[in-house]
């Protein structure tokens, strides 16, 4: 499924160990696993993201592992791809920014930290108008 990513098996091994000692969490999302078509690269590619009870999509990038576990599988997901496809596809959605929970906790709250400091400044200039 990914060829290019030969060279991150060490990653996607360690990240499977983790995986394994987990304890499911439920969600309130259901995963969803969709071909996207990129007009731009003229190709067909799997979107991976979340899905809530209001049907509307969210990135799962950042969520905690235990609770993708969780997760159902949409079944729109189950028609368009096999169950190893769809875990494939997950895995390596939910090994975007990092192959332990403790990265992508790092990576997460970096994000939140430019986002506050953002806001902030936002309030600021507000401020001085």
């Amino acid at each position: 499924l990914y060829p290019d990513q030969k060279k991150s098996l060490k990653g996607y091994t360690n990240a499977l160990a983790e995986l394994s000692s987990l304890e499911v969490r439920n969600s309130k999302l259901k995963l969803n696993v969709v071909k996207d078509y990129d007009k731009d690269e003229k190709l067909y590619y799997a979107m991976v993201d979340g899905i809530d009870k209001n049907k509307q999509c969210w990135a799962i990038e950042f969520t905690d592992w235990n609770e993708w576990l969780g997760m159902k599988i949409t079944l729109k997901s189950m028609q368009e791809y096999t169950l190893l496809d769809i875990v494939c596809h997950a895995l390596w959605e939910m090994t975007f920014c990092g192959y332990s929970q403790k990265k992508i906790k790092k990576e997460r709250d970096e994000l939140n930290r430019r986002i506050n400091e953002n806001i902030k400044k936002e309030e600021k200039d507000k401020d001085e108008m």
